[in-house]
C-alpha cells in the first residue's frame, strides 16, 4: 500500500473527529497515533497537526490572510484591509521593510501586491 501525504493524514483525521461523540474522541485519536506508528508516521506528527490546523480552518469556513507591510499598522488599518475578507478572518501581521511603503496582502495563493517596491519593478520592466 501506498504511504499517505501527511495532508491525507490530517483530513482523515479531521473526519474521523468530526463524525466522533464527545467520548469517542480519545479512542478515535488513541487508533489514530497507532495507525500513524503503524505506517511509520510519527516523525511527520509536527506536518500531520500543521495540515490538520489548516484543513479545520479551511472545512469551518475561516480565511487565513497574511498582511506585510513596510511598517507597523494601526489596528484600524489592519481592521480597514481585513473587512472585504468577511468576518470569519484571521490575520497574521508581518512587517518587511524592503517593501519601502504599502502592503503586500495573501489570501491563500491569491497576492494582493501595493506595495511601492512592486510598482517600482513594474516601471522599471516598463522602462526597459
Amino acid at each position: 500500500m501506498a504511504t499517505l501525504l501527511p495532508v491525507q493524514y490530517a483530513k482523515i483525521l479531521y473526519t474521523l473527529l468530526h463524525e466522533a461523540k464527545d467520548k469517542e474522541v480519545s479512542d478515535v485519536l488513541k487508533v489514530f497515533v497507532t495507525l500513524l506508528h503503524k505506517d511509520q508516521m510519527l516523525l511527520k506528527i509536527d506536518y500531520i497537526i500543521a495540515a490538520f490546523e489548516k484543513h479545520a480552518k479551511k472545512e469551518d469556513g475561516i480565511r487565513e490572510i497574511e498582511i506585510t507591510s513596510a511598517r507597523a499598522l494601526s489596528a484600524k488599518s489592519i481592521t480597514e484591509i481585513v473587512k472585504p475578507f468577511g468576518k470569519n478572518v484571521e490575520t497574521t501581521v508581518s512587517v518587511d521593510k524592503s517593501l519601502i511603503g504599502g502592503v503586500v496582502v495573501r489570501d491563500g495563493n491569491i497576492i494582493f501586491d501595493a506595495s511601492i517596491k512592486k510598482q517600482l519593478q513594474e516601471l522599471t520592466r516598463s522602462l526597459a
